[in-house]
């Protein structure tokens, strides 16, 4: 089978990574190609995790695959390039900010797969839920110091509300690490969140990373004792995956996807609209809770890994292929 990859561009996000990892694992399967339908503002750590693959037009994509696998962000153009073989699309679903009437169009895939049961919910007709997966071989507990009470993953920007995590930062006195940097890292313009982060940091005790190659995460988490996810929408949060797989427990806001990424009764969930002081008293709780460590990572590899993501997906394709 001839699998092919459409992604609508290489910003880094959840989505391209999620199909960078979910081609990689193809590959031992099936033939696998990938197109890019827009170069603006690629980020050369996706540029990276693409190396050694096979990359095409568009339309040699169209023609040369039996099924496409699509990211779900620019649907508009997907079902124009690819309408010929609409039938053997494969969609991710990714975002659960979505509404209902954006779904509902004749430029929707006729094969959607949600990332999470919060995400399905916008969908408004057939889906299937393929929860993200994470690399437990890259992502796994290391015998490092921890340096940071409390860690930020992803971009700052306003959906993932960094402002609430800084006030935690200052009502707890936490020491903190922010894995991420500004939203649009063109050029060396900093966003006012992060410029704020970095203000906040006292010179041996805090840091903020900015953009780092994704082999240097799990270490960086590694070096955190709680995560920390504030949130404002999440379709499930690899923010949540990641950390947990590196046995950090996640102090996460309930909202979307965040109760089935921790657990839909877990301690370590806090109601959307909670302050500050809820999540400081949470992260005291758990700082040096040494089973949860064991139990977080447990929850990934039993529900969260690549290999049950990819399987997943594997059977949606061989289903697909044989009608």
């Amino acid at each position: 089978m001839k699998v092919g990859f459409s992604f609508t561009n290489l910003l880094m996000g959840g989505a391209q990574t999620l199909m960078a990892n979910l081609m990689r694992y193809a590959e031992g399967h099936h033939e696998v190609a990938f197109c890019i339908l827009s170069m603006k503002n690629a980020d050369p750590l996706m540029l990276k995790m693409l190396e050694g693959f096979r990359q095409m037009t568009p339309e040699e994509l169209l023609d040369w695959s039996d099924l496409i696998q699509l990211d779900g962000m620019e649907m508009k153009v997907n079902r124009k390039t690819f309408g010929k073989k609409w039938k053997k699309t494969v969609m991710l679903v990714g975002s659960a900010r979505r509404k209902r009437t954006l779904w509902n169009r004749r430029r929707f895939s006729p094969n959607p797969v949600a990332v999470s049961k919060a995400v399905g919910k916008n969908l408004g007709r057939g889906h299937r839920v393929v929860y993200s997966g994470v690399d437990t071989q890259k992502f796994y507990p290391m015998d490092v110091e921890k340096k940071y009470d409390i860690l930020f993953l992803g971009r700052l920007r306003e959906i993932k509300n960094p402002g609430l995590f800084l006030d935690i930062c200052k009502e707890g006195n936490f020491s903190f690490i922010i894995v991420g940097g500004t939203h649009n890292r063109t050029g060396n313009r900093m966003n006012a969140y992060e410029q704020r982060a970095r203000a906040l940091v006292k010179e041996g005790r805090d840091r903020v990373t900015g953009f780092v190659a994704h082999e240097e995460v799990p270490q960086l988490i590694n070096q955190a004792r709680i995560g920390v996810v504030t949130s404002n929408s999440e379709a499930l949060g690899f923010n949540c995956l990641e950390p947990m797989a590196c046995g950090v427990p996640v102090v996460g806001r309930a909202v979307d996807g965040i109760p089935e990424a921790l657990g839909e009764e877990s301690d370590l969930l806090v109601p959307v609209d909670a302050p500050a002081s809820a999540y400081v008293e949470k992260i005291r709780n758990y700082l040096d809770d040494q089973e949860m460590r064991k139990q977080v990572r447990a929850r990934i590899e039993n529900q969260f890994s690549l290999e049950s993501m990819a399987q997943g997906y594997m059977d949606i394709y061989n289903e697909l292929f044989s009608r």
